[in-house]
């Protein structure tokens, strides 16, 4: 499940650009397993204190947080995610709602300035619901907050 800054770059039409995939495997897969299908096509294991399997000649990095998939403290079910269809395949992504609570998440819990800046990239692009971003926030502890990003999505 593509998670992260990509479903940013995806989300706002690459008004951001993020140069990592983020994939929660909600499949359980083994780390092991992980490694021989990445290094099937070239994507070398992360070296120790590092997250991300690269790949000579690729300008993307992949990283795979553990699962399962939640935003905070809420669990995401397979059936909140969207998709896309592309040449290879259907690609599973968080819908534009749950991208802009994970971007809030980073700026709540990290005082990450760029993830409000990014959930505000993707609110403006896609229609979100914002009823179900407030009620998010104040589960979070965080209900401040949505006055704080409406406010920069008017702007």
């Amino acid at each position: 499940m593509l998670t992260g800054g990509s479903c940013v770059s995806i989300y706002s039409v690459e008004e951001y650009v993020s140069h990592d995939l983020d994939f929660v495997d909600v499949s359980y897969a083994s780390a092991t397993n992980i490694k021989r299908a990445l290094a099937r096509i070239g994507f070398i294991a992360p070296k120790p204190g590092r997250r991300y399997f690269e790949s000579e000649g690729c300008a993307y990095a992949v990283e795979f947080p553990s699962a399962p998939l939640a935003i905070g403290d809420e669990s995401v079910s397979l059936e909140q995610t969207s998709s896309v269809k592309t040449p290879k395949g259907v690609l599973r992504l968080l819908s534009p709602t749950d991208c802009v609570k994970d971007r809030l998440s980073h700026y709540c819990h990290w005082k990450d300035a760029q993830g409000l800046a990014q959930a505000v990239l993707v609110a403006r692009r896609q229609p979100v619901k914002m009823g179900e971003i407030k009620r998010w926030l104040i589960s979070e502890g965080f209900p401040e907050l949505y006055a704080e990003f409406a406010t920069q999505l008017e702007k």
